[in-house]
Order: C-alpha cells, then structure tokens, then sequence
C-alpha cells in the first residue's frame, strides 16, 4: 500500500486549501478515499445522518505526479484514510503567506501511520528549494469498513437545473435561516426556481427565472399527462443549507441544484473541470 502525489500549480495548491477549509468548518475528522484515477474527500458524520458532502478531485487534472497502491491491487485498488481536519488545514496554510514550488502529499509507515505534506519552498541563493514538512498521524480504515463510507452517486434525480451564481444565493439563505428551520425548494422543467418559507406570520417565496433546466427523469413513453414530470419540490432544513454555502468559497464556480421528489436536495459546485464538491440535502417532514 502506497500513495504519492505532487501539486506544482500555485493556484491549485491553494485551491485544495480552501477545501480542506470547507470541510473544517462541517466537522472534526475527515476520512480521503485514495482511488487510482482520483481522491474523494468525505465527512462520515454526514452520511451517517443521511446527508452527504464530498469532493472528488480527478488525478489527471490536478497532479504532476500521481502514484498509489491500493490494499489489494488486484481486487480493491483503493484506499481508507481517516485524519484531523485541522492538523491538514494548518500543514497547508503555509502557502498562504510563503511562495512554494510544489506540494507534495505521502502516506509514511514510520511507528505510526502518517501522512507527510511536503512544500517546496525556493531559495533566494539557490536553484534548489528548501523542503518544509508536516507528519500528521492518520488512521487507515479497514476494508470491511468501507461500505459504511460509499457514496450515494448512483441517485436518480428528477429536475436537475443550473443556480444562480454562489454570493446571490449565499446571501438569500444567509436571511432564510433566520426566518424559519425550514425551506421548501421548487425547480420547474421551463427554468423557474422558487425558495418558500412559512411563517405563523407570513409566506416569503424568492423566484429565479430563466435558469437552464439540464434534465428531467425519463418516464415510460406510455405515461400519460400527469405522470409527465415538469417540476420537482423538497422541503430541507434551512440552517444545513446555511451551513453550505458559508463553508465553500471558490472563485467563479458554476452551482448546480438536483431535486427527487420529497426527498432531497443535492447541490454541485462545480469548481473546475475534474473538481467538485457534493452536498446532498435530505428532505424533512412536509406538514
């Protein structure tokens, strides 16, 4: 078992800062899924109370180097870690205010499990570059413990369409959490977007139109009128999705909203080709 992977590009090793960021701010530990082709950061917490947040970085789009064997190459060619958020967090926040040539993250068997993160930093009186490393002690989880840690990719959803940019909505939540616990989201297959709170007091709807409606669950081509699907609602609670958009902040990101009937919300930043960040939203009780 093994895992080796370099960042030479400035912006990406600041970029994978502000993710590990994101995560800190939702919880504590954070397991990273080590895949061949790609690494899935995830929160356990979340997919335990049915919520999921994850982020997939694609290896082919994201690295100089990229190298890894998985616990049995042959039949399960991935690998299971679990570390503190914040102890990553603080090992790259030093780019932040220092200059660095590359990043470089690998899994160390020393006395204890490790994952070391490397910066090169240039020398003003050298060619070479001073190395700057971390050793944050990790613990890898076994493989008859993974299936509790599998995603919910393969969900079909009714109405996928493209949201409005990140900061408008940021800061329509930001005033929804404050009014109800709940929030009803409405996608409509002719682009109309609609957040609903009620109230003892009052009903507060805010409309986004023309929005591009990416897809509608196909249905059998015998299905009459009313089994047509032409919109979707899902009734979530409010300070969760709160809770998303204060925690990610990527520059021009594109947000997509995926709706299944009744029972959840799926939110996707889109980062950057190869790079994204997953937020699924279950419903709560209508009344």
């Amino acid at each position: 078992m093994k895992f080796r992977a370099v960042i030479c590009e400035n912006n990406y090793m600041r970029e994978l800062l502000n993710i590990i960021i994101t995560f800190s701010k939702i919880d504590k530990n954070l397991i990273i899924n080590i895949k061949p082709d790609k690494m899935v950061f995830l929160i356990c917490s979340e997919i335990e109370s049915s919520q999921a947040l994850w982020c997939e970085i694609r290896a082919n789009s994201y690295f100089t180097e990229y190298e890894m064997t998985g616990v049995d190459p042959d039949e399960s060619n991935e690998i299971y870690i679990t570390l503190n958020t914040a102890n990553l967090v603080r090992a790259i926040a030093y780019i932040k205010s220092n200059p660095c040539a590359q990043l470089k993250l690998k899994l160390l068997r020393t006395d204890i499990a490790c994952l070391l993160v490397e910066m090169g930093v240039p020398l003003e009186t050298s060619s070479s570059n001073h190395a700057v490393s971390h050793e944050i002690p990790i613990a890898i989880i076994p493989r008859n413990e993974w299936d509790q840690f599998k995603l919910p990719t393969d969900i079909e959803y009714d109405i996928s369409m493209a949201l409005p940019t990140w900061k408008s909505l940021k800061c329509l939540v930001d005033k929804i959490k404050n009014l109800s616990p709940c929030v009803t989201v409405y996608a409509r297959k002719d682009g109309e977007l609609a957040f609903v709170v009620e109230t003892d007091i009052v009903i507060v709807t805010s409309h986004y139109k023309n929005l591009e409606c990416l897809s509608i669950r196909s249905v059998p081509s015998d299905a009459g009128l009313d089994e047509q699907i032409t919109e979707a609602a899902v009734q979530i609670d409010s300070k969760r999705l709160s809770t998303i958009f204060d925690s990610v902040n990527f520059f021009d990101m594109k947000v997509i909203g995926k709706i299944t009937e009744e029972q959840r919300f799926n939110i996707l930043f889109d980062i950057r080709p190869g790079v994204f960040l997953n937020s699924i939203l279950p419903s709560i009780a209508l009344d």
